[in-house]
């Protein structure tokens, strides 16, 4: 409710195109648009403090108490309404779970096993949509000794939107609202051309005293422009590259895409699994990053360079993401391989077919445009797919052949970094998706008489689309320094998942943490392919080690 000319009034947001898609999706599709995270604590979480803490955080956020009207309308997309009934009671919750071995306190495996039932539950569209539970007797290794669960839909806000309102009332947030604000600062700077020359580059320093004179802010302001102008440009260049090789691989490829979990007919299976991998320490990124950016080990550009080859090097520089995705890529064909044949003939011939022509791995990468400052809980995220080399061989692999595939996601990934068509989709979506009918208009031309021919049409479209590809994979920016308390308890460890897409696909959540990374896979729970989510996280850290072995081999040499 908002007050206004001494009378309260109903507040009503409605949902701008990209939102509105989330609830469109999963109304007419099997996909469940659920955002979640873990948290694990050193102390014991009290249900009354996370409370408390959370009804700051909907003060803040109001669509944490607010929920939805005006589903139905095939003219306009849904809108947030105050919830005059919230009760943050039915939204957080305190439990034990059962311990598979007797004892009191449960681990990594009845977490896990919570966390997967978690996900999979339908959302009741008449309240705000979120929740959070706190597991009272979950104890790890780690030295945890409690843990949380909690998820939103996504129709609330995009991955960065859930993590900025959840720090928010953590001990970071004070430090996180100055970092917005000075981020947001710098740019206006930036664009009006009155930042410090030395912040552009330390040897323009002798210039900082000229900051705010009149030339100086059009000469800069003229450099921005013109390098923003430039930049345009080569994205529009990568642009063609991208819409050419989406195209082609997308036909190349969507007929014959290879699950991790074994195929089986009929409607998608209910449950979930989830797994978390253990932390991978960050200096072990900028170890990996050191060996493999650069040119190629053992070539002869490599001995030339000699001891400068492994300074770092603005030249083939690999980045995190770089790095994961090759390791996710090689551990997704890992366990096709080694999975059991499905049946049926037409997987027959999938198989053959795959044995002569190439079978990249299929990721949908979600691309944030959120810019500097912005808190709001809006999705402010677009995303386009990558397929990525799968050239899993068994055995340790060797330096030079990592340093191949690690490039040739690289250079798979550049492209999406600079193409303009991911902006041009959230653009497109978010205009079009607010008005139900045009899009799409015949998921929205519901008739008392059942489904229409055309509307089936459309559900088989929008299947297969959501089944051409083997995960979604999201890198979300978490505290990466420092670990941070939550109603006065230390968090130990942070995990964030993305969706799943459709049948067979997986969720597969990447954050940096207090020094560490952490790798979160979630799968449909089908039978005969229990375990899948644990055995991919086992297989990440297996082939983790691998890729640090061949490049302390690198550094050494």
């Amino acid at each position: 409710m908002s007050y206004n000319n001494g009378k309260w009034r109903e507040t009503k947001e409605q949902l701008n195109g990209l939102d509105n898609m989330w609830l469109i999706m999963a109304d007419h599709t099997d996909f469940n648009p659920a955002c979640a995270a873990t948290y694990t604590f050193k102390g014991k979480l009290d249900i009354d403090t996370l409370k408390e803490s959370y009804a700051k955080m909907a003060d803040r956020f109001p669509r944490y108490k607010q929920k939805l009207v005006d589903l139905n309308d095939i003219w306009k997309g849904a809108s947030f309404i105050d919830d005059p009934d919230f009760n943050i009671d039915l939204h957080t919750k305190s439990i034990r779970l059962t311990s598979k071995s007797g004892r009191h306190t449960v681990g990594r495996d009845e977490l896990d096993e919570y966390v997967g039932h978690f996900i999979a539950q339908p959302w009741d569209l008449s309240r705000p949509l979120w929740e959070s539970t706190i597991i009272e007797n979950y104890e790890d290794e780690a030295g945890a000794h409690s843990a949380m669960v909690t998820r939103g839909h996504h129709s609330l806000t995009d991955g960065q939107g859930f993590v900025l309102s959840q720090m928010s009332v953590t001990s970071f947030g004070p430090k996180l609202e100055k970092m917005m604000a000075d981020g947001q600062k710098s740019l206006q700077k930036l664009k009006s051309g009155t930042r410090a020359p030395s912040s552009l580059h330390p040897s323009l320093k002798p210039l900082d005293r000229f900051t705010g004179q009149w030339w100086m802010t059009i000469a800069l302001a003229t450099i921005y422009w013109s390098l923003w102008s430039l930049a345009m440009c080569i994205d529009l260049y990568w642009s063609v590259i991208q819409a050419v090789q989406s195209v082609a691989f997308w036909f190349f490829t969507f007929w014959r895409v290879t699950t991790v979990t074994p195929h089986y007919s009929g409607e998608r299976v209910k449950e979930r699994e989830f797994s978390t991998s253990t932390p991978f320490a960050m200096k072990d990124i900028k170890l990996l990053q050191k060996a493999f950016s650069g040119v190629r080990p053992g070539s002869i550009f490599d001995h030339i360079r000699g001891q400068k080859r492994h300074d770092r090097d603005w030249y083939r520089h690999v980045t995190l993401n770089d790095v994961v995705c090759a390791v996710i890529s090689d551990v997704i064909a890992q366990e096709i391989a080694e999975k059991k044949p499905d049946p049926g003939i037409y997987n027959a011939f999938v198989r053959s077919v795959n044995r002569y022509l190439p079978n990249p791995v299929g990721i949908f990468i979600p691309i944030s445009i959120r810019e500097a400052g912005d808190w709001t809980m809006k999705n402010l995220s677009t995303g386009a797919l990558a397929y990525l080399p799968s050239s899993y061989t068994e055995g340790k692999p060797r330096p030079d052949s990592l340093y191949d595939r690690i490039h040739a996601t690289r250079r798979r990934l550049k492209v999406l970094k600079h193409s303009l068509l991911p902006r041009f989709n959230y653009w497109l979506n978010h205009r079009v998706g607010a008005v139900p009918i045009l899009w799409p208009s015949p998921l929205s031309l519901v008739t008392p008489y059942g489904d229409s021919p055309l509307q089936r049409v459309t559900r088989l479209c929008l299947d297969t689309v959501m089944t051409s590809f083997c995960a979604i994979v999201t890198n979300v920016p978490g505290p990466s320094k420092e670990r941070l308390e939550m109603c006065g308890q230390e968090v130990i460890r942070w995990t964030a998942l993305p969706p799943q897409a459709g049948k067979g696909t997986l969720g597969i959540g990447i954050i940096s943490y207090a020094g560490d990374l952490y790798i979160s896979v979630s799968a449909d729970k089908v039978k005969g392919g229990e375990g899948v989510a644990r055995r991919l996280t086992d297989k990440f850290e297996r082939r983790w080690r691998e890729y640090l072995e061949a490049a302390n081999k690198v550094i050494k040499n």
